[in-house]
């Protein structure tokens, strides 16, 4: 499978030199980003990254940083296990990065190299591949600029991504799985990134995997058709579980409301991503429309939610709400 990555969207995390730019280098794609093969993550779409100069990232188990004080910590939790980052070097732009989960492993990102390496004790390996691509990967790069992450699934529909907001048990993933029954491919499961490039906002595939049972530290089923490529954003959408009996609804929702949510489903650990991420959501809350929709708590509803998104998707196209 051959990925097209709109490198524009990435210039400060492909830049670098590398040795032998004619000849194209056979890479992974995660979150819009080429990966250097190998690397200790599960099957990802694959191609030929032929960058011309540029260098993909770099996972690899090695040496991490020692002896050090970081400039400032933080922490929360994830699967059950408290998380603690730590930012190293100069004050401004984060430079280097470290992720440390209880009972698992560290993860050290360093933005200049396009490296991120990690140790973790060999009887945890089985769960690195869930760390890496559900909570390192996204979180790193977002952190570096690259987009910003949402708490959101995402569709494409015809060719426009369909991004559904919400919060654990909103509905996201089913709406999601049942949009992909009906021939329509994923764009991610829970994290979304978006970026703006030439105007147009962009959702990006993160990774091919979906996960309807929530398995703890499980990146749950191979998804066999995945969005390949950055898909243009066309609709958001705040899901509202409401009872099997109600009938599905969907309505616009005004512009303060709009940003409002979008903001409370940013995804983001460090401070110096608020403003640039904020600004952004901003900017996207007036070009995109964000509506409230009703998902009804009974699966046969479902056919009809799909039916309202299409009309919407159509209305959007003409201009007509």
């Amino acid at each position: 499978m051959l990925c097209r990555i709109h490198e524009s969207a990435f210039p400060s995390l492909v830049e670098d030199p590398c040795r032998h730019p004619d000849r194209p280098e056979p890479v992974t794609f995660a979150y819009g980003v080429p990966i250097r093969l190998p690397a200790p993550l599960p099957p990802l779409p694959t191609g030929l990254w032929g960058g011309r100069g540029q260098r993909p990232l770099t996972i690899r188990e090695g040496e991490l940083w020692e002896g050090e004080e970081p400039l400032d910590r933080s922490e929360g939790r994830c699967q059950g296990r408290r998380v603690r980052f730590a930012r190293y070097a100069e004050e401004g732009a984060p430079q280097r990065i470290r992720m440390a989960v209880d009972g698992r492993g560290i993860f050290d990102w360093e933005v200049a190299s396009k490296q991120i390496r990690w140790r973790m004790h060999p009887e945890h390996q089985g769960v690195l591949p869930y760390w890496l691509l559900e909570q390192v990967l996204p979180l790193f790069l977002s952190s570096a600029g690259a987009f910003t992450l949402l708490h959101a699934g995402c569709i494409e529909v015809g060719g426009r991504g369909v991004a559904f907001l919400g919060g654990s048990g909103a509905g996201k993933t089913t709406l999601t799985g049942f949009a992909m029954s009906r021939g329509h491919r994923l764009v991610c499961d829970d994290k979304l990134p978006i970026v703006c490039s030439h105007g147009e906002w962009n959702g990006l595939p993160a990774h091919p995997y979906h996960r309807p049972e929530r398995l703890p530290e499980s990146l749950g089923r191979r998804v066999e058709d995945p969005a390949g490529e950055p898909v243009p954003l066309a609709l958001f959408c705040l899901l509202r579980p409401v009872p099997g009996w109600s009938a599905p609804a969907i309505r616009l929702l005004p512009l303060p409301e709009a940003l409002l949510q979008l903001c409370a489903h940013r995804i983001a650990r460090f401070r110096w991503c608020d403003r640039p991420d904020l600004e952004g959501l901003g900017k996207l809350s007036r070009e995109l429309p964000v509506v409230g929709l009703d998902v009804p708590r009974d699966r046969s509803k479902l056919e009809a939610v799909l039916e309202l998104l299409y009309r919407q998707l159509e209305l959007e196209a003409t201009g007509a709400r």
